[in-house]
């Protein structure tokens, strides 16, 4: 009664009660309106007397494993109730581990406040996208570091693709968006950065090969695919226009690599496995309904759509005397193949499908015959790695290089 008379301060009956002064404030507000304190058991009480030592020594031998080096405090919470069946409240075990002088690796820097943009009304009308360079294995004692591409809903927050790869590319993009065509559906937004595979930013003059392979001088390849499916390709020009998607960069690089090292996985191809399956654990986690449920804006693709073809790197070259063409100072040659001199040919390359050359609605594997005028060994090997070369220069190449 003292304190709600004035007669002592809020930081004096703080020190008296063991309470916080703003545990005070809220007590003192519910006396006036009320005329009465609701009883509380745990004013006044040592939370962490009512936490057996066996619990707490098993705590400290769990965020001892070594998976669970570089865990941050909120994750390790999650995971001591999800998989531990251990459950504290979360202050409790901040204030434990603190006096057991272990230290979150996260740590939370005063950053400038930047206006959040109101999300989207309905789910697909906008995706975010980019990519996050990390050491992914890094607890498995792997310290190269891996891209991993994602789309995530800017309604929602919901993950609509994830996909690692060596280098932020062509594949790692076309891989996660076609997770979204295939599960969601075509969006009518994407937000994206300045990369160069989105946006063209060479102001030189097209050179002949490169009309023949239409390329318009405003736009890229990957930014004509996606405006052949109505999808309007916004350039984000600074990180903060797309923070949904850089705060998640920030949760999973925080989760994943502890996630990689419990499964004992440290191939991009068992990484790309798991992540389809972990961006569903994610999505029940963090998403959030859209404003406007009845509805999505995602529309559905053609069932004949031949995504494999669609989202390949193009070129058109035409054919000389003995059914022959050259990409990229490789002569190769189409067997089998009844052309007239001079006709056209469509050549596509993608990870998925490596190299072929379509004429006139029939597909062909190309033989390659000289690099650089140099005769080339028909083994089998040397035909594959010239294939590889291709896939790699047009699809797998880091695309933030010069």
């Amino acid at each position: 009664m003292s304190c709600i008379d004035n007669k002592i301060t809020n930081k004096q009956a703080s020190r008296q009660l063991g309470i916080s002064e703003r545990q005070i404030r809220r007590l003192k507000s519910e006396f006036r309106e009320r005329g009465c304190l609701t009883p509380h058991g745990s004013i006044g009480n040592n939370n962490q007397s009512r936490v057996s030592k066996e619990i707490c020594a098993k705590i400290l031998e769990l965020l001892d494993l070594p998976e669970h080096t570089r865990i941050n405090f909120k994750f390790f919470h999650e995971m001591l109730a999800e998989e531990y069946n251990i459950f504290v409240s979360y202050s409790f075990l901040c204030k434990f581990l603190k006096s057991e002088r272990r230290k979150s690796p996260r740590k939370h820097k005063k950053i400038e406040s930047h206006p959040r943009r109101e999300r989207r009304l309905k789910e697909g009308e906008l995706l975010q996208t980019d990519a996050s360079k990390h050491q992914w294995f890094e607890l498995l004692g792997d310290k190269n570091y891996y891209n991993i591409h994602g789309f995530i809903d800017d309604a929602t927050g919901k993950i609509t693709g994830l996909y690692m790869t060596m280098n932020e590319c062509y594949t790692g993009y076309m891989e996660a968006f076609s997770q979204t065509l295939l599960e969601y559906g075509i969006p009518e937004e994407i937000y994206a950065d300045g990369l160069r595979l989105f946006f063209n930013n060479d102001k030189r003059s097209l050179s002949i090969e490169e009309m023949l392979d239409g390329i318009d001088a405003n736009k890229t390849q990957f930014a004509g695919q996606l405006e052949g499916l109505g999808i309007k390709l916004i350039h984000a020009r600074s990180p903060q226009a797309k923070g949904r998607i850089e705060r998640f960069w920030n949760t999973l690089q925080g989760r994943l690599p502890i996630e990689f090292a419990k499964r004992k996985i440290r191939t991009i191809e068992d990484a790309n496995i798991f992540l389809r399956e972990y961006k569903n654990i994610l999505n029940r986690k963090f998403s959030i309904p859209a404003i406007i449920t009845s509805s999505t804006a995602y529309a559905p693709f053609e069932p004949n759509f031949d995504f494999n073809k669609y989202f390949s790197m193009k070129f058109t070259r035409s054919l000389d005397r003995g059914y022959t063409f050259s990409l990229s100072n490789v002569k190769f040659r189409l067997n089998g193949c009844h052309a007239q001199t001079g006709d056209h040919v469509r050549i596509h390359i993608s990870e998925r499908i490596g190299m072929i050359v379509q004429y006139k609605g029939i597909d062909y594997v190309p033989v390659p015959l000289t690099e650089l005028n140099r005769p080339i060994p028909q083994e089998r090997n040397s035909t594959t790695a010239i294939f590889e070369r291709f896939v790699f220069q047009n699809c797998l190449r880091d695309e933030r290089l010069p």
